[in-house]
């Protein structure tokens, strides 16, 4: 559930915890550092880090904004970061910084032309997360 605000999700929380499934927060790069801390103390399954302003798709993330944050997204889970990362370099920067990485809208982008085309774009992604020896 995209942009649910944390004070507005108890009943689905509450559903999502029944079925064992957890309930993942965004946090915006405008997030105060005191309700980042509020909602990394509650998240679930990883925090999605949001990198930049504005909507999902194709666009410069703000990688500046990452490190400022980091202190306090220390929750309990996973950290991923995600929004508008759709290169190589975008990819590396983001996993050296996080737990995980969302691209999300570049590899939707890419389902038009094919499975095979997926394939060889998320293996490109995948070697860019692989840390030199």
């Amino acid at each position: 559930m995209p942009d649910l605000p944390l004070e507005e999700a108890g009943d689905l929380a509450e559903a999502c915890q029944a079925e064992g499934l957890a309930l993942v927060h965004l946090v915006a790069p405008s997030t105060t550092p005191e309700r980042l801390a509020h909602i990394a103390a509650r998240a679930e399954g990883f925090l999605y880090l949001v990198s930049r302003p504005g909507t999902p798709g194709p666009a410069t993330p703000c990688p500046r904004t990452w490190p400022s944050m980091w202190p306090a997204c220390a929750a309990r889970v996973a950290v991923a970061i995600g929004f508008g990362i759709s290169s190589p370099a975008q990819v590396r920067r983001a996993a050296s910084l996080a737990d995980g990485v969302v691209v999300g809208s570049a590899v939707v982008e890419r389902a038009a032309q094919g499975a095979e085309a997926v394939g060889r774009y998320v293996a490109e992604l995948r070697h860019a997360t692989r840390r030199p020896a």
